[in-house]
């Protein structure tokens, strides 16, 4: 009885700091890059583990749908709340045939927000379409046309599937 008491008397606080060097490398959830910067991890009894600071994607590719991405931008930003919720600011794209499309990601961990874009600029189920297949919606398969519409649909892109179904 009397260790028990000593064990739940025990409150561990860490307040850490921590630097990325140059050689730290990310491959997780289609993510393959180099990471930079740094964060301050906080944890104490009771409160959530939480974190302040940035990390910074360099040279990074990301795989969507079996595709490649190269993201241009990519941070991950923790003002202090919880270690696995950080906001999330990425921007990846694909060049194909003379046209960029490709995809700005925001929000935070566990509630992104996809925005689509393109130079020159077209519709979204086109974006997706050619960052998906590599050529216009109305020019792809059947077969692809279903891999673009579960695209969009996780993405959260309307009016995809309208034009799929045709």
């Amino acid at each position: 009885a009397e260790l028990s008491q000593v064990k739940n008397s025990w409150q561990l606080y860490s307040d850490v700091r921590l630097l990325l060097g140059d050689d730290i490398s990310l491959s997780a959830y289609g993510l393959k890059s180099k990471l930079t910067g740094d964060l301050y991890l906080r944890d104490q009894p009771g409160k959530t583990y939480s974190a302040e600071g940035k990390l910074d994607v360099k040279d990074g590719k990301f795989t969507l749908y079996s595709v490649e991405l190269d993201i241009l931008r990519g941070r991950l930003l923790f003002a202090g709340g919880p270690v696995d919720n950080p906001g999330v600011d990425f921007r990846a794209q694909r060049i194909i045939d003379k046209k960029t499309v490709g995809v700005d990601v925001s929000g935070t961990a566990q509630n992104l927000e996809f925005q689509l874009f393109s130079d020159p600029v077209m519709e979204e189920s086109n974006i997706l379409a050619y960052m998906m297949v590599g050529r216009s919606i109305y020019a792809s398969e059947e077969n692809e046309q279903s891999l673009i519409g579960a695209a969009a649909s996780a993405l959260g892109v309307r009016g995809v599937n309208e034009i799929t179904s045709r």
